[in-house]
């Protein structure tokens, strides 16, 4: 049992290393060496908890988007049929911009590795389950779009805002974001 905790405490570490290391150096400008030294391990323990440097994104994400599916649900909660636009004005108006870039940076990684992709996408539909769920709600069975098309033309719009904002820093993309959220809930 003790052997399955330190396991388990590597595991965390490591990934709390990698999580800040690509943040601060982006996927390919990490090694597992690096990630390794920051946690305070060898290489081996990263290899024994990871296949691959894929592998340990991978883990970061799914624990970025276990996260995130808490915050979500709360603010859904909380702010009812404006949680969407709200999720939209938080995550515009104060972006982790070394996540963003990294994500990025992964997600054009993985369009040529397809097991890696197929792991990216799974978490990456897991993560808008919340908000189809409520869109599901609003849309009804009868909407010219379907709950899934939704969300996806939603988070499609967020992360091209998100990409602009990298590469524009001082652009104030949350206020734009929301209004075209609600333009598109009224027809417009």
């Amino acid at each position: 049992m003790a052997r399955e905790r330190r396991k388990a405490q590597t595991r965390h570490e490591l990934v709390a290393a990698g999580d800040r290391m690509f943040r601060e150096q982006g996927f390919h400008g990490t090694s597992l060496d690096q990630v390794a030294a920051a946690a305070g391990y060898t290489k081996g323990a990263v290899y024994s908890n990871f296949a691959s440097k894929e592998d340990l994104f991978l883990a970061i994400f799914e624990r970025r988007v276990e996260e995130a599916l808490e915050r979500v649900a709360r603010v859904l909660e909380a702010h009812g049929e404006q949680g969407p636009a709200e999720l939209t004005r938080r995550n515009l108006a104060a972006p982790d911009r070394g996540w963003m870039a990294v994500f990025f940076e992964f997600w054009a990684h993985v369009l040529r590795n397809p097991q890696s992709r197929a792991r990216f996408l799974a978490l990456h539909r897991r993560a808008q389950e919340p908000l189809v769920a409520h869109a599901r709600k609003r849309l009804g069975a009868d909407g010219a779009i379907d709950a899934e098309g939704w969300t996806l033309a939603n988070v499609a719009m967020v992360n091209g805002l998100q990409l602009e904002q990298l590469t524009d820093p001082e652009l104030d993309a949350a206020d734009l974001a929301v209004a075209m959220f609600e333009g598109a809930q009224r027809g417009i």
